[in-house]
């Protein structure tokens, strides 16, 4: 069945989005294909007609999205240190090692407690027993076990920021042979962080307006916002390194060889906005 009607205008017929085929009279003819949908396609070309060719409510605010990303860095003074110092030791059985890496790790508690550090706390960080293989070619056999190797590490957390060297000397010569990890950092980092998403978060805001400016746009919304935030200390370290003990530490005793700085705290936004033409109504 086909069906036919006569319409005005060829803005109508482009409207209503079907296939026009030949007929008399400059009629517009709808194959049957067409058929399911024209009549509401009809009935809204109708409307346009009646509305002086204006799209319906809702369709002239056409959007579009702007995505920009803002970084900021903020900086303060450090309030304490953190050190950790490690014991590794190794022998021919788990309670040998154990217990040899336990006498020494309690010998460096009682050096740095003795050293009387502002606002000190100590915290064991880790603590591994694990056997140690021979080294073999042929893996269809099991390997045998030399031996075991114990590691143990003590976080020290101090308020005395010049006292690094000094802890490092102490934990040292009472038996630590690890130094993992020398850092400065602040302990009520949550303004430092919110100051640096508000200041990203204004940074991504004004580059996305440039943006939308200079393409004739204009910000009507936010679809979607996200931040990560890191936190790190003007200087620090992962040495990990073993220390001969015959040596009796490095040579910085009562010198102040690691300096504070700040530390920094990063922001990055992402925000994607949403825009639509300057003098388009809503």
């Amino acid at each position: 069945m086909n069906i036919v009607r006569r319409m005005n205008t060829s803005a109508v017929m482009s409207a209503c989005g079907v296939m026009m085929v030949a007929g008399a009279c400059g009629a517009m003819v709808l194959t049957q294909r067409a058929a399911a949908g024209a009549a509401a396609n009809v009935a809204a070309a109708g409307h346009l007609v009646e509305q002086g060719g204006k799209l319906p409510a809702g369709v002239e605010d056409v959007q579009g999205k702007i995505t920009s990303t803002g970084l900021a860095r903020v900086s303060r003074a450090p309030d304490h240190l953190d050190i950790v110092l490690g014991v590794e030791a190794v022998g021919a059985t788990a309670g040998e090692t154990q217990g040899e890496a336990t006498n020494r790790m309690d010998a460096v508690v009682r050096a740095v407690r003795m050293m009387g550090l502002d606002g000190v706390k100590l915290q064991t960080g880790s603590a591994d027993l694990s056997p140690r293989y021979e080294e073999r070619r042929d893996t269809s056999k099991p390997a045998q076990i030399l031996g075991y190797r114990s590691n143990i590490t003590l976080n020290i957390r101090t308020t005395d920021l010049k006292a690094a060297a000094r802890i490092i000397d102490a934990g040292l010569k009472a038996g630590a042979n690890r130094v993992d990890r020398v850092a400065f950092g602040i302990k009520e980092a949550i303004g430092a962080r919110e100051e640096a998403i508000r200041l990203a978060a204004s940074a991504a805001k004004r580059k996305a307006g440039v943006m939308a400016g200079a393409l004739d746009l204009e910000i009507v919304g936010v679809e979607a916002a996200n931040t990560d935030v890191t936190e790190y200390g003007g200087w620090g370290n992962r040495m990990a390194q073993n220390v001969n003990n015959d040596a009796g530490g490095p040579e910085t005793e009562g010198q102040d060889a690691y300096v504070p700085g700040t530390v920094e705290v990063s922001s990055m936004v992402s925000v994607t906005f949403i825009t639509r033409p300057i003098g388009q109504r809503r």
